[in-house]
């Protein structure tokens, strides 16, 4: 009988990964609630559910059983695949570690009981009354809610009176209610990348450094990576931190997606750690750096296969960096320079004519992406730096 396997969801990101387990013979069902997606098309079933109608979900496996679960880089697919995996007792990342990974009052407590000291000062509060020990924060600090991401909520506070207004907007965006504030640790170097773990060892580790908008050093725009653009030992140093994160959590096998900050004193310092790729196709670029396929990968471990991934290295030097605007309109077209072209892996457009954009404040309001691959660091620091010289988005106001 041929083994069944779910995705979570059915979007372009998934497709490879839902064409190599056809190839391999196995039953594919996909989940999602887009009938559009075009994994639907490709798969034996496909289930237009929401992946957070747990209830739907569950009624679906319990006459219909699964042998494997992948959800990707899917936010929204990690919150079913999880919960089927714990539910089910399935190779991968429990519905309990991703909870305490993704949610960030979760994951401070959880690095503080378990003898880390690799993570800013905090406190953490509900509601939008400031409690007195955050007012003896010194600043900078940072206000952001626990359960957004994508720099959604966050905010860079100077002063006292700009504390409360940075806390009732992120009080506004969460559904929890639940809000940290944390000092802000001055860098140069804040790391953001994904890396694959098997039998509690790194295997790869795709990590880049973050660069930021104009006027901003809490939005990045793009991750560069690439040889030297990590010191060696700083490297070192996270993927020991990654792989004491893993044993002490229960990651026995699977994927990270991780963010460092490196302080002025060298000090490492989790920021955020989610158990999926990255929204922004890091992965993509990591086949290309290491010659592989992320997407066979994560079929493998949710069958709970070896991946024959020992030895690999990376080679190349590349960058996802984000198409966006500094003021709000309505899109009218975007022109992009033709001297992008040879470097060019992947373009992504996400706005149509007459489509609002926002000012760029969140990952949510770029207009577009894309993946490039350089032959030279110097290259990619002399377009990647410039970035936005090189397209002009057309508003109409």
């Amino acid at each position: 009988m041929k083994k069944r396997i779910i995705f979570f969801d059915a979007n372009l990101s998934t497709l490879p990964a839902i064409r190599y387990a056809k190839s391999r013979g196995l039953h594919v069902v996909t989940c999602d609630n887009k009938a559009e997606n075009p994994g639907h098309k490709e798969a034996d079933e496909s289930l237009l559910i929401s992946t957070f109608d747990i209830d739907l979900i569950d009624a679906y496996i319990e006459k219909n059983p699964v042998d494997a679960v992948v959800y990707f880089a899917s936010s929204a697919g990690s919150f079913a695949g999880c919960h089927l995996i714990e539910k089910y007792n399935l190779p991968g990342i429990s519905c309990t570690v991703k909870d305490t990974l993704s949610y960030k009052n979760n994951f401070r407590k959880f690095l503080q009981n378990n003898g880390f000291t690799s993570f800013p000062k905090f406190t953490l509060f509900n509601g939008n009354v400031i409690p007195e020990e955050a007012k003896a924060f010194p600043y900078p600090v940072i206000v952001k809610p626990t359960d957004c991401g994508g720099n959604n909520g966050i905010t860079k506070v100077c002063s006292e009176a700009e504390l409360q207004p940075a806390v009732d907007y992120a009080h506004s965006v969460s559904k929890s209610g639940n809000i940290i504030i944390e000092e802000f640790i001055e860098t140069d170097l804040q790391i953001n990348g994904d890396c694959v773990i098997e039998n509690g060892e790194v295997k790869i580790s795709f990590l880049g450094k973050h660069l930021y908008a104009p006027n901003s050093d809490i939005l990045p725009y793009s991750t560069i990576f690439g040889e030297n653009v990590i010191p060696q030992n700083i490297r070192n140093d996270i993927e020991e931190e990654i792989k004491k994160l893993a044993s002490a959590i229960g990651i026995t096998s699977g994927v990270l997606n991780t963010e460092f900050r490196i302080s002025k004193s060298g000090k490492i310092n989790f920021i955020e750690v989610n158990s999926r790729h990255s929204g922004n196709f890091i992965y993509q670029l990591m086949n290309k750096a290491y010659g592989v396929s992320l997407e066979e990968i994560g079929v493998k471990l949710a069958l709970g296969e070896p991946l024959n991934i020992d030895g690999c290295k990376p080679t190349g030097f590349f960058a996802y960096a984000l198409i966006y605007s500094n003021e709000g309109g309505t899109f009218n077209g975007i022109e992009i320079s033709d001297s992008l072209s040879p470097y060019t892996l992947k373009q992504l457009i996400f706005k149509k004519n007459g489509d609002p954009v926002n000012r760029f404040t969140k990952l949510t309001d770029r207009v577009g992406i894309m993946l490039l691959q350089f032959p030279t660091y110097e290259e990619m620091r002399k377009i990647i730096d410039n970035f936005q010289s090189y397209y002009k988005i057309n508003l109409l106001k």
